[in-house]
């Protein structure tokens, strides 16, 4: 037995071969699927993807997940702060995709979706297996072109299908600010957002505007 410190290069050594064994079952999992299953044609990107979400699934952490190229595109579009689309902030909650707020004064906010109303389906294609980024790739798209929002909402038996003409949204993360009590000098600022490259700014520019008004 030789130890270093604290660590124990026999466990090490254990722990890397029950390393080896899981990726082993894995592989052989990938062959078997790929060498036997009945429609043939088999996606081994696709299949690798799969796996990493199943791995970040099982953490069941909504906020942990794995963007493919694509949807990492579509994230460093929405942090540039404008990009066409419908203006809604959507979010998971219960494994549905759920509208976390309508972005103010965009066609989504005009068209009537409101906060919480699940989002069922998408020019009639059905979004109840979808994962949050490929609703977004498939609620974007050119300005002027037209999409349907199939929503359930609240309160409400039917799918209400919403019409939407898409448009160019700009996202401003800071959306109000204000002093909400003179007296004991308590100020408010509503962060809408944090995916915007000038969040920081925008804070930063909304606690120096409280703080001449004499917030504390």
């Amino acid at each position: 037995l030789i130890r270093f410190g604290l660590v124990s290069y026999p466990i090490i050594r254990n722990q890397v071969f029950a390393q080896e064994t899981s990726i082993n079952i894995l592989m052989q999992a990938m062959e078997i699927i790929k060498t036997q299953y009945v429609k043939r044609k088999i996606d081994y990107q696709e299949l690798i993807y799969g796996s990493i979400r199943g791995m970040l699934n099982s953490l069941e952490d909504p906020y942990t997940r794995f963007l493919e190229p694509k949807a990492f595109e579509d994230m460093q579009v929405r942090m540039d702060g404008r990009f066409f689309g419908v203006g809604i902030q959507i979010g998971m909650k219960q494994n549905q995709i759920t509208v976390i707020s309508p972005i103010k004064g965009t066609p989504a906010d005009k068209a009537g979706i409101q906060a919480l109303d699940v989002i069922m389906s998408v020019d009639g294609e059905d979004m109840k297996d979808a994962s949050l980024e490929e609703a977004v790739s498939k609620i974007r798209g050119p300005r002027g072109t037209r999409v349907v929002l199939g929503v359930k909402r609240s309160g409400r038996e039917e799918i209400l299908n919403i019409p939407i003409i898409r448009d160019v949204i700009s996202i401003q993360s800071v959306t109000k600010v204000s002093m909400i009590d003179e007296k004991k000098k308590i100020g408010y600022i509503q962060l809408a957002t944090f995916e915007s490259k000038t969040t920081i700014k925008e804070m930063t520019d909304a606690l120096e505007d409280l703080e001449k008004k004499g917030v504390q």
